[in-house]
């Protein structure tokens, strides 16, 4: 762990006198030429609207040149002390300086350049109404007139080459090869400069100095290193570049490997090994970060005169930070670790502390008491100290030993007295502060919240006021101990080697993606890998790592399907004896019935195995998804809608398919239980007939099914009842000497029959005989009885459907003449005969006999127009026909 040093004063305090003390105010326009006194604003707090000016320069004709060092600086923001190189404005400005700009921007000290042949400087200060502070004081020196030398890394030739200007990133044991770029931009000027006229002074910050302009080292320790170059040219001139190059050596990161990793392999698939900084890496990789502690310290030796027996009573002592984030803050006071001073005085209650930061807020750390007869580290002359105080002159007063005291809040537990409460409860020597331990923390006065808002960056001021006579001490040194957890963007003092990539070698690698290996074990047992990681600066690590291969289960549920709703399906995990957990519905056995119920959705089933053995779970996932499909619902309507369906044949059914889902049925077979063709219509029509004659009855069986596949029956019985129908028909003669009709059944498949003759007169007999009044037609009805079924017959009785038996009547020609009333009959194809006239109501109007040797002429004019029944009757045969007379 290194120390940084933060000197307000960059070179170490000589003890001696100091002859005068000049002010800017009480000084103001004159020309001041001296090697050894104190430049100030004025004593106490400067002036409000300021305007004031001094020329300081050298009485040495050897040391010409002025160099002043600031030993304390508070200039309000919005007041300015300028610096010019030279006795007049016109003078180059070196700089302008308050709060906002301190002068410790100029590596702490303002001296007259090389080209100032006066070597004398300018110092004019401006101060607004507003504002003011308590201003600053400085020390003046007289120095040899120096010319500038700069330096800078030759960025092509340094190896390696170096990552944001001044980082060199490099491996352990790795060489660094720094060329440097000096330069002297002065030269001639004053005098001559060359390398070989130079000496140099590398210091590596692991222990090893080189005296060469170059630098070339091993570092074989990992962390951080910061390289710094003196150089002194040829007339002493000395000049310090700090942090010209920052070494980064890496390591190994680390890594959280089991001794033997457990992974479960299933038959040709591969194993994943992760390697990675996750929480789920099986080897947890933690890049190598470097960390170095930033202490904020002032070195510089300080008399603390006895306060009113000299002529300040107060010292002030700053510490300039730059190395933080501008916009940062301190958010909390658990931020500031701890503010620490060593010191030597040997009466404690003398002493008042505060702090100040940049912003100005202060705190007091401990106030001026009076009491308590302590002491602060050895003083000189031991605690009878105040019997060696001569005078006001350090050179006069020899320092004793500073013992270090820091005051704290985040310690709680050690931290309980302030410093007047210990110098008033111990004799002696106060106990210093362990910061190893964390032991004897002094609490301060006022809480460290006062601080909170304070800006990292700026002045930071330490006051000691001795108000107290008899006594007087020194303070070798104090720091301000930020907690760097709470300080980001600090890169300069910490940096993590990141990890480019990891590689695995070994048996059965299929492959890496990233950081993950792909295994494909040949089988069961422990395999050794090499496990490489190669980091971003370039280095490769090695590890030797043990897998354990365990076998796992294997689960195979089968592809996706489909189910028509209500149908089975037997899920199998397979591997008994092993622990299962199904979801969705918990269960835990190897085998489960899928539920079709659900119909038009998907059903997802998961199912984990697991082998628990050897400390490892080895687990197995599948999953398969259903989806059912909706079987018809078979409904629908008949007409009639009477149940079972009865009647007498034929009976004639309509049927209406309701099925559901109504634009999911593709298929339909109506099977009607009669032995007829099978309908494969949706809305089927069916004629039942009895069963040969015999009451009938019949089943209906419906088959359904959708475009996916799912299939519905249904099967009624009995569906239909059908009873045998009679067959109702009948023929008649005419009987023309007895003026009767002889009806003749022809009915067929019945029990009974009834004759109406639709004059009031009815009939049962098979085959009667009847006589009507009146002239034809006659309507007759014939009705069949078959049990509770009927069929009947209507027609009406008239001459002319008589039927004639002789095919030769056909020849027969009887007509009216329309100019005569004869009947003319061509007797040359007829018989021997009788031919009769009735008119429409029976009467016998005309009787003659015919001959067939010759042609009859028979006189019809006594007949009235109307219609008429010729009867014609021979030997074999006999016919009617109808005539009408107009």
């Amino acid at each position: 762990m290194k120390l940084r040093l933060y000197l307000f004063l960059s070179f170490v305090f000589v003890f001696k006198f100091i002859f005068a003390q000049y002010t800017i105010e009480g000084n103001n326009g004159q020309v001041i030429l001296t090697c050894n006194a104190t430049f100030a604003d004025k004593n106490g707090d400067y002036s409000y609207n300021a305007n004031q000016s001094i020329i300081l320069g050298s009485n040495d004709t050897v040391n010409t040149h002025l160099n002043v060092v600031f030993t304390s600086f508070d200039i309000h923001p919005s007041d300015t002390l300028y610096v010019y190189d030279g006795i007049t404005t016109y003078s180059p400005l070196i700089g302008k300086f308050n709060n906002s700009s301190p002068v410790s921007l100029i590596n702490n000290r303002i001296q007259s350049s090389a080209g100032n042949t006066t070597g004398k400087l300018l110092f004019v200060f401006k101060s607004d109404y507003l504002n003011n502070g308590e201003g600053w004081e400085s020390e003046i020196f007289c120095v040899k007139p120096c010319q500038k030398i700069v330096t800078e890394l030759d960025t092509l030739m340094t190896m390696p080459r170096p990552e944001g200007k001044v980082n060199l990133n490099i491996c352990p044991d790795e060489n660094v090869n720094i060329v440097s770029n000096i330069q002297f931009p002065q030269n001639n000027l004053l005098y001559h400069q060359t390398l070989q006229n130079c000496t140099f002074e590398w210091n590596s910050e692991d222990g090893v100095i080189f005296n060469t302009p170059n630098f070339n080292h091993n570092y074989p320790q990992s962390g951080g290193y910061e390289l710094s170059l003196k150089v002194i040219d040829s007339v002493g001139c000395e000049f310090v570049f700090k942090r010209i190059a920052f070494v980064r050596v890496a390591s190994n990161p680390s890594m959280i490997i089991r001794d033997s990793l457990k992974k479960c392999f299933y038959h040709n698939i591969p194993v994943s090994v992760k390697a990675g900084n996750a929480q789920d890496s099986d080897i947890k990789l933690n890049p190598y970060s470097f960390t170095d502690n930033i202490l904020l310290q002032n070195d510089t030796d300080y008399f603390v005169p006895d306060g009113p027996n000299c002529t300040s009573q107060c010292l002030s002592s700053s510490i300039y930070v730059n190395d933080y984030s501008p916009t940062q803050t301190i958010q909390n006071s658990n931020q500031i670790e701890s503010i620490c001073i060593n010191m030597e005085h040997s009466y404690a209650g003398d002493l008042g502390f505060k702090i100040t930061c940049p912003n100005g807020q202060t705190v007091v750390l401990d106030p001026n008491s009076h009491s308590g007869g302590a002491c602060l580290g050895e003083p000189f002359g031991g605690s009878n100290h105040s019997s060696s105080d001569n005078g006001c002159d350090p050179v006069n007063n020899p320092p004793g030993i500073g013992w270090t005291y820091c005051w704290s809040e985040l310690y709680t537990t050690v931290v309980s007295q302030t410093l007047d409460q210990l110098s008033n409860s111990v004799s002696g020597i106060i106990d210093s502060t362990n910061q190893v331990l964390h032991t004897s923390y002094i609490k301060p006065v006022n809480p460290l919240l006062g601080l909170v808002g304070c800006p990292y960056n700026g002045i930071w001021i330490l006051q000691i006021c001795d108000d107290y006579s008899a006594d007087n001490g020194y303070l070798f040194n104090w720091s301000l101990n930020f907690k760097l957890q709470s300080v980001q963007n600090l890169p300069d003092w910490t940096f993590q080697v990141a990890i480019d990539s990891v590689t695995f070698n070994g048996a059965n690698i299929m492959g890496h993606n990233d950081s993950i290996a792909m295994i494909l074990p040949s089988g069961q047992g422990v395999f050794p890998y090499v496990f490489t990681v190669h980091d971003s600066f370039g280095c490769t690590w090695d590890s030797i790592i043990h897998i354990d291969f365990l076998q796992g289960p294997s689960v195979n549920l089968g592809s996706d399907t489909s189910l028509c709703s209500g149908g089975s399906l037997l899920l199998n995990a397979g591997n008994p004896g092993m622990k299962y957990l199904w979801m969705p519905n918990g269960d835990t056995t190897q085998t489960i019935a899928a539920n079709t119920s659900n119909f038009e959705s998907i059903a997802v089933y998961w199912v984990e195995v697991k082998n628990e053995s050897e400390g490892i779970n080895c687990l197995a996932y599948d999953s398969i998804s259903i989806t059912i499909h909706e079987k018809p619902n078979i409904s629908f309507l008949f007409t009639p809608s009477m149940q079972p369906v009865y009647g007498c044949e034929p009976v004639n059914v309509s049927i209406v398919d309701e099925s559901t889902p109504e634009l999911g049925i593709v298929e339909w077979k109506w099977n009607f239980g009669d032995n007829t063709p099978v309908s494969t219509v949706k809305n089927p029509f069916h004629t039942y007939y009895a069963d040969s004659g015999s009451t009938g009855m019949y089943s209906l069986t419906v088959y359904m099914k959708t475009i996916y596949g799912c299939e519905s029956s249904q099967n009624i019985t009995p569906f239909a009842i059908v009873n045998p129908m009679p067959f109702a028909d009948f023929t008649y003669t005419f009987n023309v000497p007895l003026q009767q009709w002889n009806f003749i059944s022809l009915a067929s498949g019945y029990d009974s029959v009834s004759w109406n003759f639709c004059d009031g007169t009815t009939s049962s007999q098979i085959n009667p005989v009847h006589s009507f009044n009146g002239a034809p037609p006659y309507p007759v009805t014939l009705i069949a009885y078959k049990g509770n079924c009927i069929d009947s017959i209507h027609r009406d009785v008239d001459w002319a459907t008589i039927g004639i038996n002789d095919s030769s009547l056909d020849q027969l020609i009887i007509y009216p003449n329309p100019a005569q009333t004869h009947v003319y009959i061509n007797t040359n194809i007829l018989k021997d005969g009788e031919l009769t006239i009735f008119d429409y109501s029976g009467k016998n109007v005309c009787q003659t006999v015919l001959s067939k040797e010759k042609l009859q002429k028979i006189d019809l004019s006594f007949l009235t127009k109307g219609i008429y029944v010729v009867f014609i009757k021979y030997a074999d045969n006999q016919f009617i026909r109808k005539l009408l007379i107009r």
